[in-house]
């Protein structure tokens, strides 16, 4: 990646943090809460649950929200989603930093209707999209998508394969 692209990839990140930092502040401190677990962040409340759709139909579902409300979407740097913890979707970002200022990955949870999900339980990724009257427009990116089980059994695999592949293992 060259340094131009390096230079917008980092502004698209700092900009979808704070415009998504701009759309929690449209609605009031009883429509946002803050989270603390299984990950730091942010909780949209079950309330604010219209805003949000899921488009299935390809092989993998898809969070959707209208254009126009979701700019933040696009390029927020989503490492990873999990359900399964409470009735939400957690959207999980990327640690990044932007002039020595280092932003902690955190995670942003959407309520989802129970009936969505057993689907969402059974789907190994999810990805994005944006819904305007006739039409779908996907983001382009997929996410891996974890159950509680799978994401404790990821990080042990991680940690084996880390491990095993140290200067200093045995």
């Amino acid at each position: 990646m060259n340094e131009k692209n390096i230079c917008i990839s980092i502004a698209d990140r700092l900009l979808s943090v704070v415009d998504l930092i701009k759309w929690t502040s449209t609605f009031g401190t009883e429509m946002i809460e803050q989270m603390e677990s299984p990950v730091s962040g942010l909780r949209v409340s079950p309330a604010l649950s219209g805003l949000f759709g899921m488009v299935k139909g390809g092989p993998y579902p898809m969070l959707a929200m209208h254009p126009g409300e979701a700019s933040w979407l696009r390029h927020l740097p989503v490492d990873f989603a999990l359900v399964g913890y409470d009735r939400g979707l957690i959207l999980v970002t990327e640690g990044f930093s932007v002039f020595d200022q280092a932003f902690s990955p955190f995670g942003i949870s959407v309520h989802v209707p129970l009936k969505l999900h057993a689907d969402l339980q059974q789907a190994r990724m999810i990805g994005f999209a944006f819904v305007a009257k006739d039409r779908v427009e996907t983001v382009n990116r997929l996410v891996p998508l974890y159950t509680p089980e799978r994401y404790r059994e990821e990080r042990v695999s991680i940690t084996e394969r880390t491990r095993a592949s140290s200067l200093f293992s045995g």
